[in-house]
């Protein structure tokens, strides 16, 4: 019985100190920022242009990214706006709004 306790509390000593140590080697998440000007809405379709004159599209099916401004989006056009997304890398400057953490208007 003895060496059950023992060989029990190894393993939690053991597992505990995995836990602890995935915790300490997880980084911080990259967000990154993307200033972008309003061009237009066409369905569940949203049109930005950004600094560099390359357009962007962004599927937004359940209408999350514009839920918290007082308008509808296309009373946003030709509006500065910063996209905070999770990645940088958007395919063909398409990508959906899964990948967008919210965009924001610059005033």
């Amino acid at each position: 019985m003895k060496t059950a306790i023992t060989i029990l509390s190894f393993l939690l000593i053991a597992v505990t100190s995995v836990d602890s140590s995935e915790n300490t080697t997880k980084k911080a998440a990259t967000i990154f920022e993307m200033p972008a000007t309003f061009d237009a809405q066409e369905g569940n379709l949203l049109f930005f242009t950004d600094a560099n004159d390359k357009a962007l599209t962004i599927e937004d099916n359940d209408n999350k990214l514009f839920k918290d401004f007082e308008k509808s989006p296309n009373s946003y056009v030709d509006k500065s706006f910063v996209i905070y997304s999770k990645s940088n890398d958007f395919s063909n400057y398409y990508c959906s709004a899964d990948d967008i953490l919210k965009i924001e208007l610059k005033e």
